[in-house]
């Protein structure tokens, strides 16, 4: 009987706690936040140069956002082409700051990312993130800017000389390759014009003193600090000439044309646009029409044996070399449909260069 009493309070207790709590429950609305009013920029229009890399080229500026919650926000800006963020370019400011300042090289490093092309007014939107429990977007404003193409400063590359008859024997004068990974592989370009008995020499040095050289016969490289057993190119014309000191080995590959190929040419991936050697200014060059939903490779002698694309950073490197390990680069491509001229430059060893100018 003692049980039965003790339960039916137990009972009654848990049906008054019920009863009892007859308030609605509170609804937890979340509170809206929106940015109080519109970004600023310090320009409506950039012109970007290398000239001033470091200067500072644009400021964004934006108010507070409040959250209902009393803890740091956390600000970013967005880059976008017509506003397509999802494909843009995101950049994290910090925590309670209310404006970025972008430098030139940073803001022109971004203008290239986002795709557009070098040396061409183009317009880019810019948003400003705040995030804190939810994320919240300013309004987009637009500028106008117009991007460099970022060019590697010229490096000073471990170099061995050339000197020889197709330029006169001028050692004050003479041609270089270089080896960019300073592993004793050394390799650059050459013209050897008609008219002479096409032999020459490699120095250690800018002087005739050893150490120099010379052709050991069968792609052998000996060390010849003496007149004679000179290199010999078969005939005149442009050459790519490498020399491995560790193997003393030689390579000497006639380049009859550079060329492009890819589905942005007017020949696509089937045959190659020739470019045209400038025996004065040492350049190659090539007019064509060009596809915006292509892409392009540059290569040498109609072949997949020496050819060049580009690396993280858009500067010229091999993908194919017969001396090098391949890696598989970018390919070159242009924002839209038009009449280009590309300029291959293969001047300095080591610091390959290329441009592409719509006409």
């Amino acid at each position: 009987m003692k049980n039965i009493k003790l339960f039916s309070s137990l009972i009654t207790a848990l049906m008054i706690s019920f009863y009892g709590c007859d308030d609605d429950p509170s609804l937890t609305v979340q509170q809206k936040v929106e940015f109080s009013d519109n970004i600023t920029l310090s320009a409506e229009s950039v012109i970007l140069s290398d000239d001033n890399a470091s200067d500072n080229a644009l400021t964004i500026s934006w108010p507070a956002v409040l959250f209902s919650i009393d803890a740091p926000v956390s600000y970013s800006v967005q880059f976008a082409i017509n506003q397509e963020w999802a494909s843009g370019v995101r950049q994290e400011i910090g925590s309670d700051v209310y404006s970025a300042t972008f430098t030139v090289e940073e803001l022109n490093t971004i203008v290239l990312e986002l795709g557009l092309e070098a040396d061409k007014e183009s317009s880019v939107d810019v948003r400003v993130e705040a995030y804190l429990n939810q994320r919240v977007y300013s309004s987009s404003q637009s500028f106008s800017v117009t991007a460099y193409n970022f060019v590697e400063p010229y490096i000073n590359y471990p170099s061995l000389y050339i000197a020889g008859d197709y330029q006169g024997w001028n050692i004050a004068a003479c041609d270089s390759i270089s080896s960019r990974e300073d592993n004793g592989v050394y390799e650059g370009y050459i013209y050897i014009p008609p008219g002479g008995t096409n032999e020459f020499k490699v120095y250690a040095q800018k002087d005739w003193t050893p150490t120099s050289y010379g052709n050991g016969g069968d792609g052998k490289v000996i060390v010849a600090n003496y007149a004679g057993d000179n290199f010999v190119a078969p005939s005149e014309g442009y050459y790519l000439f490498a020399l491995d000191i560790n193997a003393m080995e030689y390579l000497l590959i006639k380049i009859d044309t550079w060329g492009i190929i890819g589905d942005a040419a007017p020949n696509g991936w089937d045959s190659d646009i020739d470019m045209t050697f400038d025996a004065t200014a040492h350049l190659w060059t090539v007019t064509a029409d060009l596809k915006a939903t292509g892409f392009l490779k540059i290569r040498a002698n109609d072949a997949w044996v020496l050819d060049m694309g580009l690396d993280e950073e858009g500067n010229l490197r091999y993908a194919n070399h017969p001396w090098l390990e391949y890696v598989d680069r970018t390919n070159l491509a242009v924002q839209e449909d038009g009449n280009y001229t590309i300029t291959l430059d293969l001047r300095i060893p080591g610091n390959y260069r290329y441009s592409i100018q719509k006409n």
